[in-house]
């Protein structure tokens, strides 16, 4: 993409650097038909839990929003994907490769 400067009701945006979530998070990726199914070990209560899970290919992003007391797992479509990427509201954005 490129760079962007957001703003949200008045506050400056930082962008994130993605980390690793390997010693951090356990994580799983299963081959459902043509999808990949995600699982995050994460609590999802309303002060931690993680916003989104994303799957990003050389063409486009799918993005899955995900809410407090719900599950933190998302599928995607297989094609194309490089990477995965989750938001926990407390630790960041962290990345992996599905494969």
């Amino acid at each position: 993409m490129g760079n962007v400067q957001l703003d949200c009701h008045g506050h400056h945006l930082e962008p994130h650097e993605a980390k690793s979530p390997k010693g951090r998070f356990e994580y799983r990726v299963e081959m459902v038909e043509d999808e990949y199914f995600v699982a995050v070990n994460h609590e999802m209560t309303k002060q931690d839990h993680i916003a989104f899970m994303a799957a990003v290919s050389p063409e486009r992003i799918q993005l899955v929003r995900l809410f407090p007391e719900g599950p933190a797992e998302a599928r995607f479509a297989k094609s194309m994907v490089r990477d995965i990427y989750f938001f926990s509201v407390q630790d960041g954005l962290f990345k992996f490769s599905p494969r």
